[in-house]
């Protein structure tokens, strides 16, 4: 028994050091963030989307298999056009050839092209509003900059080296209207690493501002698929508006 003491010892001289404490100021505009980011209505994205039915806009759908390297390997891309009288086919393209392995078949990926677009939410549960969560990250604030000719607010959270080492959501950036503090766009970057599996995403939404509000610009989403005796599969999905 007289070991015991010695293994406590042992165990808290290895546990990792607790975070660095934040000065007063930091932890003032981490609080200002945090506020900012409990009171985002994530219903201002889909709103933005609902705008669609309304405005005649064309619709650029790709999808892109890339090797690991970033060389492009392979492509479909559907145009087509919308308007209040139906759906029109503008073009259609195709390069390479798509090779998918274990990480789903050829018509997930064409149900890419073929399916109409849902608003991109954020996380519900992202970890940041999350009390016990939010020591992992820290948060900050970029240069403004702009969406169409609107100047907006950028908001910034990364995890933390060593803390969020195991979060799934790494870091995002949100841009918010500077009038209306509404959510118009982001920025994610997710990983997720497994014995078996692995992950690698990076999401956004931008909108533009239009005559009737904010309304969609351009969504992307690429991920990085890895397993074992697998070879890495990097796809690509992109959607762009024009109105």
């Amino acid at each position: 028994m007289r070991f015991v003491p010695l293994l406590f010892l042992l165990l808290a001289a290895c546990a990792e050091p607790p975070p660095t404490p934040l000065s007063a100021t930091e932890a003032a505009e981490r609080d200002s963030i945090l506020a900012l980011l409990g009171a985002l209505d994530p219903d201002d994205l889909t709103r933005a989307f609902a705008r669609l039915g309304a405005a005649p806009h064309v619709l650029e759908t790709q999808v892109e298999q890339l090797g690991a390297d970033g060389t492009l390997l392979a492509s479909r891309t559907r145009t087509t056009q919308h308007t209040a009288d139906g759906v029109t086919m503008v073009s259609t393209d195709s390069a390479g050839a798509f090779a998918f392995g274990a990480f789903g078949g050829e018509a997930v990926w064409r149900a890419a092209l073929d399916e109409p677009p849902v608003a991109p939410r954020l996380p519900a549960d992202a970890p940041w509003l999350d009390a016990r969560g939010r020591e992992a990250f820290r948060f900050g604030t970029a240069p403004d900059t702009l969406l169409g000719d609107r100047p907006v607010r950028v908001l910034t959270v990364e995890a933390r080296p060593g803390e969020g080492d195991g979060q799934p959501l790494r870091s995002a950036r949100l841009y918010l209207d500077p009038e209306t503090e509404a959510l118009v766009g982001f920025r994610l970057r997710r990983v997720m690493d497994a014995v078996l599996f692995g992950e690698t995403t990076a999401s956004s939404v931008l909108l533009h501002p239009g005559p009737d509000g904010w309304r969609p610009y351009r969504t992307h989403v690429e991920t990085m698929l890895g397993a074992p005796l697998a070879t890495p599969r990097r796809l690509r999905l992109t959607r762009r508006y024009a109105y």
